[in-house]
């Protein structure tokens, strides 16, 4: 828990602060979005690694029992946090420490680094991504929904007591799908398969037989989930086969940890990978779902919501949703060391007005504060407007 002279080791940064920060590369800074998975892929600040802490870790945390390293999914994430020597974090709209509740990620992420003893500078945005965002908003990514989500049978309540479950209703989520519901159906591509992670993809077996789409989209490997899809392009494609069929009996569970790695291997040769069955609405989206769960740690909701708004008519059977809960309950209860390639994947979009003066918006590096450690902290010397 966070003392209440531990607090003078933390100060507020203006975005403009932020921005005169990044102009200087002395030394490396890392920024940190502390936001959900899921709010972290639809709007962030460019270049930020995102960390976010799962209910099931924050007990853990709070009781001592974990480190740091459980909240890295990823060796670059951890080298990443290991070689920075300043941080500077930022939620939604936080304006002031003390307000900030103490399960907050911000402050599990001060906590973790007092108790190991890891040196670092730290500060966070005032205001957050809100104030950032709507002051800069070229230097920040917003995710553009491909489709237009459906209401209706979705098993978001995940309580799958029957061919009627419905998702728990949620105002904001609600809102966006009357939103989404808006716009002209011819926002979404059918001849194009829809892209989950800047290296992950959704399709169906046409998306898989149409190798000029693929080779635009820079696929470089496809995970065919059928037993009777042949493998169209062998010779320029590395495949990966599921022998499983849409049914009520089929046990794809077993492959879940075999796709994930194959999928983990292909972004770690900065590869793409395509996920296909024959409609792109059962067999591939668990594929997809079981391997958001397990290397990102989202909930089976949380990872059926994100994958939703980019293909909506996902729809796994209900076999295959049980099988889903079964390994969100295995992955979460023994923190799987996992080996993905970044935990800040994003869906990447067309970029939002003119460029950063800073490229993607990456704080390389700059000398500003004093060691986490001492006991005062001297405020960064580049402000020029107030907090």
């Amino acid at each position: 828990m966070v003392v209440m002279e531990d607090l003078e080791l933390i100060w507020p940064l203006s975005p403009l602060t932020v921005i005169n920060m990044a102009g200087s590369l002395d030394r490396k800074c890392t920024v940190i979005d502390c936001r959900s998975f899921l709010s972290f892929n639809s709007a962030h600040i460019r270049g930020a690694l995102n960390i976010h802490c799962p209910p099931i870790l924050k007990r853990r945390l709070h009781r001592g029992t974990s480190t740091l390293d459980c909240l890295l999914t990823s060796p670059e994430s951890k080298q990443l946090l290991e070689e920075s020597e300043t941080l500077i974090l930022y939620e939604d709209h936080t304006q002031d420490w003390k307000e900030l509740e103490k399960d907050s990620t911000m402050k599990i992420i001060y906590m973790l680094l007092k108790r190991e003893r890891i040196t670092k500078k730290l500060y966070f945005i005032k205001g957050g991504f809100e104030i950032f965002s709507s002051s800069y908003p070229s230097m920040c990514f917003f995710a553009k929904p491909s489709c237009t989500s459906q209401t209706g049978s979705s098993p978001l309540g995940l309580k799958l007591k029957g061919k009627d479950s419905k998702r728990t209703s949620n105002p904001r989520i609600d809102q966006e799908i009357k939103e989404f519901e808006a716009r002209p159906s011819s926002t979404l591509n059918q001849n194009e398969p829809v892209e989950i992670l800047k290296h992950l993809f959704l399709g169906s077996e046409i998306h898989a037989s149409r190798k000029e789409v693929l080779e635009r989209l820079e696929i470089t490997s496809i995970v065919n989930v059928s037993s009777n899809i042949p493998n169209y392009f062998e010779n320029t494609f590395d495949y990966k086969s599921i022998p499983v069929d849409d049914t009520f009996n089929a046990d794809i569970g077993k492959w879940f940890e075999e796709a994930a790695r194959f999928i983990d291997a292909v972004k770690n040769s900065k590869g793409r990978v395509l996920v296909h069955c024959q409609a792109g609405i059962s067999r591939s989206a668990t594929i997809c779902l079981a391997y958001l769960i397990s290397r990102y740690r989202l909930r089976l909701d949380e990872a059926y919501e994100y994958v939703k708004k980019r293909r909506s008519v996902i729809s796994p059977n209900f076999n295959f949703m049980g099988q889903l809960l079964n390994w969100e309950s295995e992955s979460h209860l023994t923190e799987k060391k996992v080996s993905s390639s970044e935990v800040l994947m994003s869906s990447p979009t067309k970029s939002c007005g003119s460029h950063s003066p800073f490229g993607l918006f990456s704080f390389s590096s700059f000398p500003c504060g004093t060691e986490l450690t001492s006991t005062k902290q001297s405020p960064p010397g580049l402000v020029s407007s107030p907090m």
